[in-house]
C-alpha cells in the first residue's frame, strides 16, 4: 500500500469511528405489537435508552405495515379515555422512554395486512439529526 493510500484509509476510518462515537447510541427493548385484522389499527410497544452523551429528539416513526404515528393516551373530559399525537419526544442522555398501554404508544393505522401472532412488524423512529433506529416488534396478545 502506498503512503498516500494509507493516509486516505487512516483518515476515513478516523471520520468513521468519530461519527460513531458522536452520535447517541439508542437502544430498542422489549418492542411488541397487538394482532390486528386487515384495515384495523394495532398499536406498537417498547422501550426506547438513550446510551449516549447527547440527548436526541424523536420527530417520527414509519411503517411498511400501516400508517404509524406518535400517540399518547390521555383522560379526556366525564373519564372518558382517549388519544392524542405525542409531538416529538426528547430523551436525555442516560435516559428512556416507555411505550406502553395506557401511555405513549406508535399507533398504527389501517393495516395492510394481517398481524397474526409469532410476525415481525418493523418500525421506523426518526430524529431531529436524521437518525433512524429500525426496530423489529413481534406481535403478540398483551
Amino acid at each position: 500500500m502506498t503512503n498516500r493510500k494509507g493516509w486516505l484509509l487512516l483518515l476515513m476510518m478516523a471520520a468513521l469511528l468519530l461519527a460513531a462515537c458522536s452520535r447517541p447510541e439508542l437502544q430498542a427493548e422489549e418492542p411488541w405489537a397487538r394482532p390486528a385484522a386487515v384495515g384495523a389499527n394495532s398499536a406498537a410497544y417498547l422501550i426506547l435508552r438513550n446510551r449516549g452523551k447527547s440527548a436526541v429528539t424523536l420527530v417520527g416513526v414509519s411503517s411498511s405495515a400501516a400508517t404509524a404515528e406518535l400517540h399518547r393516551t390521555v383522560m379526556k373530559a366525564e373519564g372518558v379515555m382517549g388519544m392524542e399525537p405525542a409531538g416529538v419526544i426528547e430523551i436525555g442522555p442516560g435516559e428512556e422512554v416507555r411505550f406502553e398501554p395506557g401511555g405513549l404508544h406508535v399507533m398504527l393505522i389501517g393495516v395492510g395486512q394481517p398481524l397474526a401472532e409469532g410476525e415481525i412488524v418493523e418500525i421506523t423512529f426518526e430524529f431531529d439529526d436524521g437518525q433512524e433506529l429500525l426496530v423489529d416488534a413481534v406481535v403478540r396478545q398483551p
